[in-house]
């Protein structure tokens, strides 16, 4: 077990660090680091997961169990930590979206793919498939939407109105949505992917991993890191509850083997960076946001070393 997370996380961790440095000799910044990310979640991490869906059957994509714990662990959380937000921490609306969001979005993007790849190596992306597409569908559109209604300075409900629509449209056809939906549409109909296509995509879908790490690198040394009830909130959230959610489901479906395992380390992986992103965007709780990635980013190290060895031992196949 001391050489699979040694195999796993030394490569995620040295990626990391690299990108550390970067940013810390000045050589790339949090600005300049945006181009990385873009080519990421564009065209390396689409391509990657166009192509990998291809690896799966019909079966192993519908199965319900699956998809139901991603849907219960991954919004259950956003739940809890909103009306956490609101009633204990006696935060706004907006800020109570953006703190759910941020407990409850796991960094599957960015981390999950190279953790999963490297335990797993083709058959990882499935659960990162199925919770891209619960965090794009369920996640970001109801934090949105909160965002949206939380603003009172909109000048009239019908322009509050477009802009909602246009926000929620714009997520949608982000590429790392309707990629994989389309690469799922094409498996159901039994259309077979070309051998020089999968071959053509691979080549820049096999460099998402490594370019992803390294730009969470550069983000992690533009971070500042604090602790206030805002930030161990989202640490115990997403980091401990989260994935203990998933681990319970999993046991009580009674499924195993590399789909189990992998939902379980998919959901542990921490708080995504699209979340500070995002509350830059609409210029609320900006700074817990980025500070609660950094410390849940950190913190992972160790708990997400430990969701891998009970997946590995108690859902082995």
């Amino acid at each position: 077990m001391i050489a699979v997370l040694l195999s796993c996380l030394v490569p995620v961790c040295f990626c990391v660090a690299i990108g550390w440095l970067a940013g810390g000799f000045k050589i790339l910044d949090t600005e300049k680091v945006r181009v990385l990310s873009s080519y990421v979640v564009v065209f390396a991490l689409p391509a990657l997961l166009f192509a990998g869906v291809f690896k799966f059957s019909v079966g192993q994509l519908s199965q319900w169990q699956n998809l139901v714990t991603l849907i219960v662990a991954l919004f259950g959380t956003w739940v809890m930590a909103y009306f956490f937000g609101r009633g204990a921490l006696r935060i706004a609306s907006g800020e109570a979206a953006i703190l759910a969001l941020t407990s409850s979005f796991p960094n599957m993007a960015y981390i999950g793919v190279a953790v999963l790849t490297t335990l797993f190596a083709g058959a990882g992306l499935l659960p990162v498939i199925l919770g891209n597409f619960v965090s794009s569908f369920v996640l970001v559109p109801i934090t949105v939407l909160v965002l949206h209604v939380s603003r009172t300075a909109a000048p009239a409900p019908s322009l509050q109105a477009n802009s909602l629509s246009k926000d929620l449209l714009h997520t949608i056809m982000q590429p790392l949505v309707w990629a994989p939906f389309l690469g799922i549409v094409l498996v159901c109909a039994h259309v077979p992917m070309p051998a020089l296509g999968e071959k053509s995509i691979g080549m820049i879908g096999g460099t998402a991993g490594g370019v992803a790490l390294f730009a969470v690198g550069v983000m992690l040394y533009g971070f500042s890191f604090r602790i206030d009830r805002e930030v161990a909130t989202v640490f115990v959230l997403k980091n401990l509850v989260q994935p203990a959610i998933a681990f319970a489901l999993m046991l009580a479906f009674g499924l195993h083997g590399a789909e189990a395992e992998g939902i379980v380390i998919v959901v542990a992986c921490p708080a995504a960076t699209a979340c500070p992103m995002l509350a830059s965007s609409y210029r609320v709780g900006e700074k817990s946001a980025a500070a609660a990635v950094a410390v849940s980013t950190l913190t992972s190290l160790l708990t997400l070393s430990g969701w891998i060895i009970l997946a590995k031992t108690a859902l082995a196949g």
